[in-house]
């Protein structure tokens, strides 16, 4: 059974709020409002471009198998296996992991309130119980 990992409303709303906040900064800097008005234009063009990498990038889904190999679901349906996962934090209120996949790298980060906590579990236990010796998916 999959492990449903797309990005949660909550966090589509956090990623948001940040891009806002950050710009929104330089226009309390003590510059010329010229200035002010550039860096918060360059602000939100690299923080627009950011986010929306974050959410092509972000994987719908995680499969488990019994033997412990690990396959990512994307969002145009293709199934990439797993080679290698470096886990960064995995705790109740953070997973943050990158996934090496034939594809490239896939940066997963996954607040604990962003899922239920059933499936934060499964998630956990799934990057935990990872096996890089086991055979292909």
């Amino acid at each position: 059974m999959p492990i449903e990992i797309g990005p949660s409303d909550g966090l589509r709303r956090l990623g948001y709020l940040v891009v806002i906040a950050c710009v929104l900064l330089p226009l309390a800097a003590p510059l010329a409002w010229s200035w002010r008005f550039a860096l918060a234009a360059l602000t939100l063009l690299v923080g627009v471009a950011s986010w929306r990498l974050f959410l092509q990038r972000c994987p719908d889904a995680l499969i488990e198998d019994p033997d412990g190999c690990l396959a990512l679901l994307t969002r145009d349906g293709r199934r990439l296996r797993v080679n290698d996962v470096e886990r960064g934090i995995v705790r109740p209120w953070l997973v943050s992991a990158v996934l090496r996949t034939p594809g490239g790298r896939v940066n997963l980060w996954v607040p604990g309130w962003a899922l239920p906590e059933q499936t934060h579990w499964r998630l956990r236990r799934a990057l935990i119980g990872f096996r890089r010796s086991a055979p292909a998916v």
